[in-house]
């Protein structure tokens, strides 16, 4: 069986209680680089990170959307270092500007 490396969860909305419930799961023990909506890291999204006993492999945390709040981010990359987390901002094409 492969092990899971990349998970790209950027274009699937979550729920916190989702993704406290994703990593929870002992096969992400492997997992290298996970990508996840902003959106989605509601407080018990961002605690459940935070204490996750099973990603210790990870090498790229990438938050895809809105900016996060700094004090998230602190927390994250404490827990995972700087070189690992990142935030991507990504703004919603207005359809106004490009139809003009």
């Amino acid at each position: 069986m492969n092990a899971l490396k990349k998970l790209d969860l950027s274009g699937i909305p979550l729920t916190g209680d989702g993704v406290a419930a994703l990593v929870r799961g002992s096969h992400l023990a492997t997992l290298r680089t996970l990508l996840i909506r902003s959106g989605d890291l509601s407080p018990n999204g961002i605690h459940a990170l935070l204490t996750s006993p099973h990603m210790t492999r990870l090498e790229c945390l990438e938050i895809v959307g809105e900016a996060v709040a700094p004090e998230t981010l602190l927390q994250l990359t404490e827990r995972f270092g700087t070189d690992v987390v990142r935030n991507r901002v990504v703004r919603p094409i207005r359809r106004d500007v490009i139809m003009r």
